[in-house]
């Protein structure tokens, strides 16, 4: 039986999205609706349908579809075609094609790959119309990640979470993630994991951070000098390893953008920095090891194929490409299709196996060497989208681009130790939609603000 509460949130997302935009218009009414339903809303709140489950967001994205196709909207030059528009289409293509090779595809099948990269890619194509719709929106990214940053820090000191109080009811799985890490229950908020929720705050952070600067600058009330330190309270909060090193690459890219005599510095830094991990990276993953107390966690070795390997949290990630090696040598150009029920896997294999922390692997198994190829492509055309307002880009269109390069590019580093789970895949693909206005306006010469200096 559907969850009626489920019910509510799914069809009250589309209806309330939808009766903004025909009340506000269509960007500001989709806007503010959008980010409540992708960040506030419980993404675990799911309706089967056919072949695929939809959520808040999903019942968001199609809204602005709607309103998108009926409602007139004067657009900008973003309207253009992109190469990130492009590898988009080909990864739903490769997807669906995967799908079809391995088995019969259900009549709504081909349409889960389009609600899970296409749509909120295209809601991010279309949030930012023109410079100005940076200081617009920001009040509404800021209530978000105070109210995120608040239910992070409750669930992390009192060990409870504020949405299962709330709703007196949790996910299915949430008992199989509780953990404690510093101290701190690792809080998951309104996601199914820790590392999710930790991700989506560094994500935002590059948000809080141009918040801060519109304050410091008597253009925002003065908590917004504050929301940097919000969301990086949420990271805490989240125990999460990886949502750490994003956070710091978004205020490394975000310092680089803004003192351009230091750059050389930075770039010095970063090449050390890359040369002593590959030259020591037994003794990082043993440092990784003792930050996170994982030698303190159960069993230290696993039997793989016979053969005896030690084991942590973070060697996990190394371990899959030894237990998953038949199933990598086989993959081929079209892999095992989504649900991997073709998969050859070890009858004796450890059970923690099962879980493929790593979306290259992932991706790789479920839709072959073709779907990997072009999600490499989009990565690459995002992060060259926001290269010339990165280096050259002035106010806050251009301190926006420094921190969706650290965050964006920082996620695809943390994707070597976590899948590309909806919860933050869907903000992470809203942001690559983001950065086609970005690249547009500083191509056309349009900043906002650019009298602001960080």
């Amino acid at each position: 039986m559907v969850d009626f509460v489920s019910w509510i949130f799914c069809a009250g997302s589309f209806l309330v999205t939808f009766y903004l935009i025909r009340r506000r218009g269509f960007l500001d009414g989709a806007r503010p609706a959008w980010l409540v339903c992708l960040l506030i809303v419980p993404c675990w709140m799911l309706l089967p349908v056919a072949v695929m489950h939809v959520d808040a967001r999903c019942m968001a994205c199609f809204a602005i579809l709607l309103g998108f196709l009926l409602l007139p909207c004067q657009y900008t030059a973003t309207m253009g075609l992109y190469f990130s528009d492009l590898f988009i289409l080909l990864i739903v293509t490769g997807m669906t094609i995967s799908q079809i090779n391995v088995q019969s595809v259900a009549p709504m099948a081909p349409f889960d790959p389009i609600r899970e990269i296409a749509l909120p890619y295209f809601v991010g194509r279309l949030f930012l119309q023109t410079p100005r719709d940076i200081e617009s929106i920001l009040p509404v990214f800021c209530w978000c990640i105070l109210i995120l940053a608040s239910m992070a820090l409750f669930e992390a000191v009192l060990k409870q979470n504020v949405i299962e109080i709330v709703l007196e009811r949790s996910w299915k799985g949430s008992e199989e993630i509780d953990s404690v890490r510093w101290g701190l229950k690792r809080a998951y908020g309104t996601q199914t994991h820790p590392i999710y929720f930790g991700l989506t705050f560094a994500l935002l952070l590059p948000w809080a951070i141009e918040a801060a600067v519109q304050s410091y600058h008597h253009r925002g009330p003065r908590w917004w000098k504050f929301t940097p330190l919000f969301a990086l309270i949420g990271v805490v909060s989240t125990g999460s390893r990886a949502a750490q090193v994003v956070s710091i690459t978004v205020l490394g890219t975000t310092l680089f953008h803004a003192a351009p005599r230091l750059r050389p510095l930075f770039i010095f830094l970063i090449a050390f920095g890359g040369i002593g991990f590959y030259a020591a990276r037994d003794e990082v993953v043993n440092l990784l090891q003792n930050y996170a107390d994982e030698s303190k966690e159960g069993d230290s070795f696993v039997m793989i194929n016979g053969e005896q390997y030690e084991y942590s949290g973070t060697k996990h990630r190394d371990l899959l490409l030894v237990v998953y090696r038949e199933a990598i040598e086989n993959a081929g150009w079209l892999g095992y299709g989504t649900q991997m029920k073709q998969l050859p896997r070890d009858s004796d294999m450890d059970a923690r196996f099962i879980s493929i922390d790593n979306h290259y692997l992932m991706f790789f198994l479920q839709y072959g060497d073709l779907s990997l190829l072009f999600f490499a492509l989009l990565a690459a055309s995002v992060l060259w989208n926001l290269l010339g307002p990165f280096l050259r880009g002035t106010g806050p269109s251009g301190r926006i681009a420094a921190g969706l390069l650290g965050s964006i590019g920082g996620c695809l580093i943390a994707m070597r130790g976590v899948w590309f789970a909806n919860d933050y895949s869907t903000v992470w693909l809203f942001c690559a939609g983001m950065t086609v206005p970005l690249a547009a306006w500083q191509r056309l010469g349009l900043t906002s603000g650019a009298n602001l200096r960080a």
